[in-house]
């Protein structure tokens, strides 16, 4: 089963926060501030395994840096 959240993001945008119950994979797609995510994944007390970009606008990627943090990337 897959839990959808949807992140409010910028003043026109959202994040939506994938969640995958039964394996514990956290995914984020188009995250273009990382703020919201942090607080949502600190909130729930997740980690996070993946970043998804549909497309290459600052509006979509720029909050990927920041959240690299939160991944275990060993």
């Amino acid at each position: 089963m897959i839990e959808i959240n949807i992140i409010s993001a910028l003043s026109d945008n959202y994040i939506y926060l994938l969640r995958n119950i039964e394996k514990n994979i956290t995914a984020v797609v188009d995250p273009g501030e990382s703020k919201p995510v942090e607080k949502f994944l600190n909130d729930k007390g997740w980690h996070l395994d993946e970043i998804v970009n549909t497309h290459h606008h600052h509006d979509h990627t720029g909050g990927n840096d920041n959240l690299k943090k939160f991944m275990d990337l060993n």
